[in-house]
């Protein structure tokens, strides 16, 4: 009797054990479960292919999962068999052998990884590991996932030497929801519902000007609606210079679209940006037009940029990876220019530009003109990317607003913050509006103006705050 509770303790021991350690376990095998991937040829995306865990199989007693190949014509090929014990994934393919495909718990054990160490690692809230040249991870519940190759469920290639490029998209459950995006998945560039915020200098016209005297203020991009040129689809591009987000008072800066991960533009004509030419942009192999140009490629971007033009920049590499909201995108860098792009968000260095007009040729004196990224929001305003002006335009605009005031306009009134002497000015340079601000905050009324451009100045005794409005 005492050996029985002996054993019986044991074994409760040993359930709870293997309970606390499988605590929390994400399940790589699950009905319904699929993994979108995809290869390359040529320098871009071949049709995808995805995995599909659907159906039971019995083998030698063993019960197995069926694994689909299923490629983009919705066709179904049967590709393996796979079950899950504990912290190992074992899997039978074309030999009728069963070996090991993972094990979560030290992937050295895996029967398809070569001598290769990893290291732990997290990704998206998941466990894993990653091999100590960042190039491979093997996630839990996931699998393999690699910046060019291999497959979840053929992952010697990613340990060989071979001229094999598979990219993990992502994984969805059995209702379709995206649980884990892979180093293959491309955070598009050209989307609504964010809105890209720049930093940009003002600096007043004449010589000469005081330094106190140059401010940046905020000017804001964003995609909204779509156009057809040529037989394609573009979105259409808008910059804002007022806090205002009405694409309904001004006409697109450019209109843009993107496929696998290259971007195109083609610039307004009544824009000032028609006539840019970029150093490193290229007439498209799509070209819709001889006024189309490739600004971004973030699949393939080295090898094109460096045929289009070598000898300005010869290499463009993978620098590393940051946050876009919760998702990590991976940081490209030119190697012989300080310049940064980013998936999915753009330029995003010193004196880079707006989005749609990236790094613009540096003038030769200090002039007004857009500088860079500031930060990107979605719709909801929430902070999805902190751009390289970050700190410093905050910064600027604290010590401006503390000296000289602040001013906003809202597309019918101006609204100052600031005691001081307020003139409207028009295009012209004539005075259209005077007014004096003895309290702390006032607000003015342009519905007596005409539609048009107007530079609004707040005098103070610290002091002048200059901002740039168009009445709708």
């Amino acid at each position: 009797m005492k050996r029985l509770y002996i054993l019986l303790t044991l074994l409760v021991a040993a359930a709870t054990n293997l309970a606390a350690q499988t605590d929390g376990y994400k399940p790589f095998v699950e009905e319904g479960k699929r993994w979108v991937c995809y290869s390359t040829s040529m320098n871009s995306k071949s049709d995808n292919i995805s995995y599909l865990i659907e159906g039971d199989s019995v083998v030698a007693g063993q019960n197995y999962k069926i694994v689909w190949s299923v490629n983009s014509r919705n066709q179904k090929t049967l590709t393996a068999l796979v079950r899950e014990e504990g912290f190992r994934v074992y899997i039978i393919e074309y030999e009728d052998v069963e070996k090991v495909l993972y094990d979560f718990s030290d992937p050295s054990k895996s029967e398809y990884h070569g001598p290769v160490t990893f290291l732990p690692t997290t990704r998206q809230g998941r466990s894993g590991f990653v091999s100590d040249d960042s190039e491979f991870m093997v996630i839990e519940g996931i699998g393999l996932d690699a910046a060019s190759a291999g497959t979840p469920f053929n992952p010697t290639c990613a340990f060989l030497t071979c001229d094999c490029y598979n990219y993990l998209d992502h994984v969805e459950d059995a209702q379709g929801n995206v649980v884990y995006y892979g180093k293959g998945y491309m955070q598009p560039l050209v989307r609504e519902g964010v809105v890209w915020h720049y930093a940009y200098r003002n600096v007043p016209e004449g010589f000469p000007f005081d330094d106190e005297q140059i401010t940046l203020s905020n000017h804001k991009v964003e995609f909204r609606g779509d156009t057809i040129i040529g037989g394609q689809e573009y979105k259409k591009c808008y910059l804002y210079e007022t806090e205002q987000l009405d694409p309904s008072v001004t006409e697109p800066v450019a209109f843009m679209r993107e496929k696998n991960g290259i971007v195109r533009v083609i610039y307004d004509y009544l824009s000032t940006y028609r006539s840019a030419e970029k150093p490193y942009s290229y007439t498209s192999d799509e070209n819709n037009g001889n006024d189309e140009r490739v600004i971004y490629d973030f699949f393939n971007f080295f090898l094109l940029i460096e045929t289009a033009c070598p000898s300005e920049y010869p290499v463009i590499e993978t620098v590393g990876e940051v946050q876009l909201g919760d998702l990590p995108v991976p940081v490209h860098k030119y190697q012989f220019k300080d310049y940064i792009d980013v998936e999915g968000v753009g330029a995003d260095s010193p004196m880079s530009g707006y989005l749609f007009d990236p790094y613009p040729p540096l003038p030769t004196c200090i002039c007004s003109m857009p500088l860079g990224l500031i930060k990107l929001e979605d719709s909801d305003g929430k902070l999805l990317h902190k751009g390289h002006y970050y700190d410093e335009y905050y910064s600027s605009v604290r010590q401006v607003d503390a000296k000289t005031g602040v001013i906003s306009f809202d597309g019918r009134s101006l609204r100052v913050t600031g005691q001081g002497v307020v003139e409207v000015i028009n295009t012209s340079g004539a005075v259209v509006g005077h007014h004096s601000v003895s309290s702390a905050t006032a607000t003015i009324s342009t519905a007596d103006l005409p539609s048009g451009i107007y530079l609004v100045q707040l005098s103070t005794a610290t002091g002048r705050q200059t901002k740039k409005i168009v009445i709708p």
